[in-house]
């Protein structure tokens, strides 16, 4: 995560670490897009980027998913599954 906090300051943005379900409704209705980082496997860290993909979906700006080792848990690509492919993030 800190990496890509990184990265995304390197290139003029202002990258933020969210980890509760209480911070989205105030954070992104200030943010143009949104990229969730998904390093780490925690339920109450996964309802909050679910809770932020909503917002943010729903206000018509564009997020992405960035995620890491997928492919070794399938319990993580069940989790990342339900993040992205739910109508209310916009997924299929």
């Amino acid at each position: 995560m800190d990496l890509m906090a990184n990265i995304f300051l390197s290139t003029g943005a202002s990258p933020a670490m969210l980890y509760s379900i209480e911070e989205p409704p105030d954070f992104t209705p200030q943010v143009r897009a949104l990229c969730v980082n998904a390093s780490m496997l925690y339920v109450d860290w996964l309802l909050a980027m679910k809770v932020a993909a909503e917002l943010v979906h729903n206000s018509g700006k564009p997020w992405v998913l960035d995620f890491l080792y997928m492919h070794f848990q399938q319990k993580f690509l069940r989790m990342m599954k339900l993040l992205c492919c739910s109508d209310s993030v916009g997924g299929a």
